[in-house]
């Protein structure tokens, strides 16, 4: 994702492939924004009903310069949920994108998958702008601290990761692993970062006991014993080899074991890239 804004990142065609003329449609209940050519193939599709029945709002849609990138915006705007409803949302929309990918949505040898970044805090919402020219958006640090975190799916390979600031407002609703603690490019605070199983009783054991042997190796990294938290991390991906953020973790300890971090490092990695 690029730009200041949380949300949806997708791949659509490049635009040399891309008609002139497309048409629109939204299918519910079963969900998709469908964006089909003349000839009727799907070019991109985006799960958009769910944040509406969650209590979020589609903001604007902008490529950024890059076809990859698509922007959703999906502000808080039920009472009395704090950060729970985007959170659902956004599981919704990642459990609907999955049976779209099993249902062969796509054309063949396709399937898509999305990165969502979702961070809760202050900021401005509504329409922005000129008289002339205006957008309903949002800006702030916290937004900006979203768009960071989204780009941070690719590096640990996850498809929702959320900070510390939503999992406070999370309560038990959500099954969720501590992933790192990451100073994001432009920020000197550190940041926790997490990343969303799913929803209580969703998850199956095996997934949540693998998801507390990695935070016991966090904690053994945390607490400079890298040895042990080495040891842990190769034993976890002996068993999920494509778990990058184990893969993270083991790679820090064997740096860090031969040449050990000042006596005021925290545990913080700093990230040098959006």
């Amino acid at each position: 994702m690029k730009g200041p804004t949380p949300g949806l990142a997708a791949p659509i065609l490049p635009p040399e492939n891309l008609p002139e003329r497309v048409d629109f449609e939204i299918e519910v209940p079963r969900g998709g924004f469908v964006k089909r050519g003349p000839d009727g193939r799907v070019d991109f599709v985006s799960p958009v009903p769910c944040p509406f029945n969650y209590g979020s709002a589609i903001g604007y849609w902008s490529a950024d310069g890059d076809p990859t990138d698509v922007i959703v915006l999906g502000p808080r705007l039920g009472r009395g949920h704090r950060g729970n409803l985007p959170v659902f949302a956004r599981v919704r929309m990642r459990d609907r994108l999955k049976a779209m990918n099993e249902e062969g949505a796509f054309p063949k040898g396709i399937e898509l998958k999305v990165g969502v970044g979702l961070n809760t805090g202050e900021m401005v919402v509504g329409n922005i702008g000129a008289e002339l020219r205006f957008d309903y958006t949002v800006i702030g640090d916290s937004v900006n601290l979203a768009s960071r975190t989204e780009s941070l799916c690719k590096e640990y390979g996850a498809e929702l990761l959320v900070t510390q600031n939503t999992v406070a407002d999370l309560g038990d609703a959500f099954h969720v692993r501590l992933l790192d603690q990451v100073a994001v490019k432009g920020k000197k605070e550190p940041i926790r970062i997490y990343e969303v199983l799913g929803l209580a009783g969703e998850v199956p054991d095996e997934r949540l006991v693998y998801a507390r042997r990695f935070e016991t190796a966090l904690d053994h990294y945390f607490a400079r014993r890298f040895d042990e938290a080495l040891r842990d991390g190769e034993a976890l991906l002996a068993e999920r080899p494509e778990d990058a953020a184990a893969k993270h973790l083991a790679e820090r300890c064997r740096i860090y074991k031969e040449t050990p971090p000042p006596p005021e490092w925290n545990g913080t990695w700093v990230m040098t890239k959006k």
